[in-house]
This record gives structure tokens, C-alpha cells and sequence, in this order.
């Protein structure tokens, strides 16, 4: 191969490149597509894992709305380095934010080990992560706020980054709001997302997967308040 034919390819390919790059800019609308970390180091796996093992589509296993305000809407006991984190609903029972908190724990112990440590968080700051996630101060973006303002996480503020895993927050136009693991979007024929189908646990089918639609397209769920974070491993 002569010379100027190696140069030829070389130029060829480092254009072809570019070019590639250049697209992949303009599909992240600003930064290139899939440059969030997603993979190893990350906690999705581990999450879905956990999800994994929970019986599906019973409604009865959650919290009745009397007894809301008095239970942690998680199924077991959650512990943090000795200290009990969340106590067991007294009959097992759940609700959204109470079981994607038990389940991040749960993941986090099995990515971990039982003795994992979040970040800076001792035994004694526990009770405030937990309150931070189910939002007690107001906060709508709870877990999503959680974990990325500690740095256990990383908040994904392109939807088209969103990955099966991912942990979110959103909320509906009659004023209720979800936590849920993310699954994937549904989209319309033009490709633009109309639903979002996740894991999680609700009045319609109890803990199950579940798809709602935007308020765009006719569902309730309000496209400028969905907030989405990325967990890391322990």
C-alpha cells in the first residue's frame, strides 16, 4: 500500500469520526449519547436483580391509606450498619417510596456486602437519608435529590439517557406523585416517548410493572416532573 493511499485512509477515517461524533452530539442534544456512566460501578443490575424476586400483581400487599402516615411501607426490617433504617410494616405491607427504598438497600448489600457503606453516611445519619428519600421535607425530587446530592448517584437530566434500572420520581397532574424503577419508554409512531413503563407498586395492579401516559397524551403523568437518577455500588 503506497504512502498516499495510507494517508487517503487515514483521513477517511478519522472524518468518518468526526462525522459520528458530531451526530452523536446533536442525538444527546448537547453532549455525546450515552456519555452517563451505565454499566459496571452502577447499580441497575443489582437493582433489577432485586425486583426480580418479589411475587407480582397482588394488591393486597399494600399499605391501606389509613395507615400511611405510620408505616415505612417496607416489607422487611432495613438495616444500615447495625442501626435499623426502616422498621417492617406490621403486616408486611408496602407502598411506592417505602419499597424502592428497601430494594435500593437490599441491592446495595448485595453489591456491597452486608456491611456497605454509602458514601460518608454513618449509622447515625440513616434516619436522615430515609427521610430525604420519602421526601418528609417537601422536596419533590426525594430519592432522585437522595442520592445524587451525596454522590451515591447521578441525576439523569436527558430523558434519552434514561436506562432500564434507573430510579424515578414523578409526578401527576392530580397532584400524587410515584417512585419507581425505570423500565423503558413507550413512544408514539413519530418516535416521540408518550408513556413510561417501570416496576413498581400501585392501586392499579399492586407490586407489578406498569405503564402510564403523559399528560400530553392523554395520560396524567407530567412531562416536566420526571426526575431520574443513576445509582452507584457501594
Amino acid at each position: 500500500m503506497s504512502n498516499s493511499t495510507k494517508t487517503r485512509l487515514a483521513i477517511a477515517f478519522f472524518s468518518f469520526g468526526f462525522v459520528l461524533m458530531i451526530a452523536a452530539f446533536i442525538v444527546g442534544k448537547g453532549r455525546p449519547y450515552e456519555a452517563l456512566p451505565y454499566g459496571p460501578g452502577m447499580l441497575n443490575h443489582f437493582l433489577l436483580s432485586v425486583a426480580s424476586e418479589y411475587p407480582t400483581g397482588d394488591r393486597g400487599v399494600l399499605v391501606p391509606s389509613d395507615r400511611v402516615n405510620t408505616s415505612y411501607g417496607v416489607s422487611d426490617d432495613i438495616y444500615y450498619q447495625g442501626r435499623r433504617a426502616a422498621k417492617r410494616d406490621p403486616e408486611g405491607k408496602v407502598y411506592c417510596v417505602g419499597l424502592m427504598f428497601e430494594i435500593y438497600m437490599k441491592a446495595c448489600a448485595k453489591a456491597g456486602g452486608r456491611d456497605f457503606q454509602l458514601g460518608a453516611i454513618t449509622e447515625n445519619e440513616i434516619g436522615q437519608f430515609r427521610k430525604d428519600w420519602y421526601g418528609v421535607d417537601g422536596n419533590r425530587r426525594t430519592l432522585v435529590r437522595t442520592l445524587s446530592e451525596r454522590g451515591l448517584g447521578i441525576e439523569i437530566t436527558n430523558p434519552e439517557e434514561a436506562r432500564e434500572g434507573d430510579l424515578v420520581q414523578f409526578w401527576r397532574k392530580n397532584g400524587s406523585g410515584h417512585s419507581v424503577l425505570f423500565l423503558g419508554w413507550e413512544r408514539d409512531s413519530t418516535g416521540d416517548r408518550r408513556a413510561i413503563s417501570y416496576w413498581s407498586a400501585q392501586s392499579a395492579n399492586g407490586v407489578s410493572e406498569n405503564t402510564e401516559y403523559f399528560a400530553n397524551h392523554g395520560g396524567d403523568v407530567l412531562n416536566d416532573e420526571i426526575y431520574i437518577v443513576r445509582a452507584y455500588k457501594p
